[in-house]
């Protein structure tokens, strides 16, 4: 499930796919099932971008899979991956305060299924977040956060390590 922090005001919400298709639904102003390079960029700028027309740009080149110029329904999964990612560096641009929920869905959309984060999952999330030493802060994250010593940090272990990201600065 693809998840993005949409900056509205100092409001931080998580967005889950069907949530995030309502947004670019609510956006299709000619209701034609496809959202055109104005239209992407009218649902960026809600969504908080700086400059929506770049990633409007970036998401239609990333999504449209056929070429036709539009994003449709079919295509808005690979719309998503994109925002995620992209919304992520917005919000960090823009300092928002990291809140508990937040953190907790971007650390566990690194974990590989298995429901524990090991230190190269940590590393990769870590990076994400924009960490300059994302090895050492993975190294340091699961010091902290692994209570059990066995080298992950599980699904109850998971608070400890958002505690630590936010402690050190963390922003989303």
């Amino acid at each position: 499930m693809a998840q993005a922090c949409a900056v509205k005001g100092a409001k931080c919400t998580v967005l889950n796919e069907e949530k995030l298709k309502q947004v670019f639904k609510e956006h299709d102003k000619n209701n034609d099932g496809l959202l055109s390079k104005a239209e992407l960029k009218t649902a960026f700028n809600s969504l908080g971008s700086i400059i929506p027309s770049i990633p409007a740009f970036i998401g239609l080149f990333l999504a449209d899979s056929n070429g036709d110029g539009f994003v449709g329904e079919d295509e808005l999964n690979a719309l998503a991956n994109y925002l995620f990612d992209n919304m992520v560096r917005i919000s960090m641009v823009k300092k928002i305060p990291p809140t508990e929920e937040v953190l907790r869905e971007i650390f566990k959309k690194y974990a590989n299924g298995d429901g524990c984060l090991s230190k190269a999952e940590l590393k990769d999330a870590f990076r994400h977040l924009g960490s300059r030493m994302p090895g050492w802060r993975a190294s340091r994250g699961l010091h902290h956060a692994d209570v059990n010593g066995d080298g992950f940090v599980s699904e109850e272990e998971l608070s400890e390590l958002v505690k630590y990201a936010k402690k050190h600065g963390y922003s989303v």
